[in-house]
């Protein structure tokens, strides 16, 4: 056995290695060894010929270095593309740099000291826009050694960059097309907002901001208009217990809503001269009243929340007038409403809340939105002008007892998210934007069941369509239509434009300008008049706008467009 081992080890093609070596000298070697052989462009060479795998990294933002967590993410990638590669395919491994957005942005106002909106706009534009392209590179070579140690292949010769025309004018021609097949329209949808980025997040983003944080926990009793009852004794009111940990909202109160399936209660002190009856949830009673609730309070008769839906009420702030043609101060029945918390019924702002937008829209609900991008009411706004919303809340509270509408205030400690790049407290808001459609209605309907009688890819397309579809659908319930295109920062004098330019020409402004790179190609943007300029002084910031126009010059934000 053992001749046997030694003859076989003799006639390995592989010398043998000292069991002391350190293996960051071997893995060096090893990489050298790649590097002099451009190991990885003969694996392209082989597979010139073959059906390709497409990969673009992720991209990275080379204005900040790159950590360990990298590391990870790019070796289980890199497992993908190794494996394709193995199997025949063609995989070109495209690196990427992130030159925009947020996060450049972010770097830089730390670089000055400066923070929002309103200081850069003090510094200028374009002052700022030419040092965010100054340090959007500033890493790179920390990058590209990483992966080089790392053994993880890439095309950094050939890499996209988010900033160049070759790659905007690919979302330019997407948006064209989306627009051109009826799925681009205005709309709005509710959406975390960072008022110190001026900008709203993803899902993904939110999801990284939580922080555990102590907020209020406040209940308050508001009284049903035109609710009497000869069984009671005078002087008698209803009233109807709500509870909310953003106090702030309560100044865009325009409905509250019930679960028309739960069991509500009424209950009167037993003792004392008031007689004025409470409203909540009959799960909720010893959690809001104490577990000793009924030494102190009689129950007058216990109902199903149905009963309370289309009664009116009077809100806690008359500081916002309501507008024409619409409900407010009603309540409503939601499904959503449940007893697991609070008093089982919930204060209604529908410029604040994704379920209270939609219930907003099924109920024709007054939309009160007294609360700027930088997350300040207005000066003229009583007690709480000029304030931050979450800087309002004490104040408020003291003003709800003055009014003695005050049942009880607590402070909770809960989970809120704030923005991962500033920790500022997220607000809930309505957003005005450009929408694509994931399920487009009918028409886009009968497209896919057409294609999905098929056979082969045509059928697959349609069915993975429909998934998505069905998954948005799940996700965001009536709001599945529609996908955010682009950030809000710097947008309103644009979109403005952008509609009187629609107006005075038609659908025509959404129209084609030949592009200045080449004679042959033309470029889709959103409108064009006598002029047209690049200028990246002109760019908007956010890393979604669409344009951003001066008095006679439309300028595309993010450069031109091409059909890749």
């Amino acid at each position: 056995m053992s001749v046997t081992n030694t003859s076989t080890m003799e006639s390995a093609p592989y010398e043998r290695l000292p069991p002391d070596r350190p293996a960051d000298e071997l893995e060096r070697e090893l990489l050298a060894l790649w590097e002099v052989e451009r190991l990885f462009e003969q694996t392209l060479a082989k597979n010139a010929d073959a059906p390709p795998f497409v990969f673009f990294e992720g991209p990275p933002t080379a204005n900040g270095r790159p950590g360990i967590h990298h590391v990870f993410s790019r070796t289980v990638k890199d497992l993908f593309c190794r494996y394709r590669a193995m199997k025949g395919y063609r995989v070109e491994r495209k690196a990427g740099w992130d030159t925009h957005g947020l996060p450049v942005e972010i770097e830089v106002e730390k670089q000055l000291g400066i923070s929002g909106k309103q200081e850069i706009e003090a510094i200028g534009v374009a002052e700022f826009n030419r040092l965010c392209r100054e340090s959007v590179f500033r890493y790179r070579g920390d990058w590209e050694r990483l992966s080089a140690r790392m053994g993880y292949w890439l095309d950094y010769a050939n890499p996209y960059v988010t900033y160049s025309n070759n790659y905007v004018e690919s979302v330019w021609w997407a948006l064209q097309t989306l627009y051109d097949r009826g799925l681009l329209y205005r709309g709005h949808k509710i959406l975390p907002y960072c008022p110190r980025c001026g900008t709203a997040l993803s899902s993904h983003e939110v999801a990284q901001g939580y922080e555990e944080v102590e907020d209020p926990s406040v209940y308050v009793a508001l009284e049903l208009v035109a609710e009497r009852d000869v069984n009671l004794k005078p002087p008698f009111s209803r009233r109807i217990l709500v509870w909310t940990t953003t106090p702030w909202t309560l100044v865009s109160n325009a409905a509250l809503a019930v679960n028309p399936d739960l069991e509500y209660a009424e209950l009167v002190r037993r003792t004392g001269e008031d007689y004025r009856t409470i409203i909540l949830a009959a799960d909720r009673l010893g959690a809001v009243l104490g577990e000793d609730y009924d030494n102190r309070w009689e129950i007058v008769r216990r109902f199903r929340g149905g009963e309370l839906v289309g009664r009116r009420y009077r809100r806690p702030f008359d500081w916002v007038p309501y507008p024409d043609g619409v409900e407010h101060e009603v309540i409503v029945g939601e499904s959503f409403v449940s007893a697991e918390d609070g008093s089982g019924v919930v204060h209604m702002a529908p410029a604040f809340g994704a379920d209270d937008y939609a219930a907003g829209q099924r109920h024709n609900l007054a939309f009160l939105q007294p609360v700027d991008t930088r997350g300040q009411f207005p000066r003229e706004l009583p007690v709480v002008g000029g304030l931050f919303v979450k800087d309002a809340d004490a104040l408020l509270i003291e003003e709800l007892k003055r009014r003695g509408v005050l049942w009880k205030s607590l402070r909770i400690t809960h989970s809120y998210p704030h923005c991962w790049r500033c920790d500022t407290p997220l607000l809930v808001v309505r957003a005005h934007d450009r929408l694509s459609r994931l399920d487009a209605g009918a028409q886009c309907r009968r497209r896919l069941a057409s294609a999905g009688s098929g056979r082969g890819p045509f059928r697959r397309v349609a069915q993975e369509q429909h998934r998505l579809g069905d998954l948005a659908r799940s996700l965001l319930g009536y709001t599945a239509a529609a996908v955010a295109l682009r950030r809000r920062r710097e947008s309103r004098r644009g979109n403005r434009q952008l509609r009187r330019a629609r107006e005075a020409r038609g659908p025509a402004a959404f129209g084609y300008v030949r592009s200045a790179q080449a004679a042959d190609r033309w470029v889709p943007l959103a409108l064009f008049q006598r002029q047209l300029h690049r200028s990246y002084e002109a760019r908007t910031r956010g890393d979604r706008h669409l344009v951003r126009f001066r008095i006679d010059v439309l300028r595309p934000v993010a450069l031109s467009v091409r059909e890749p």
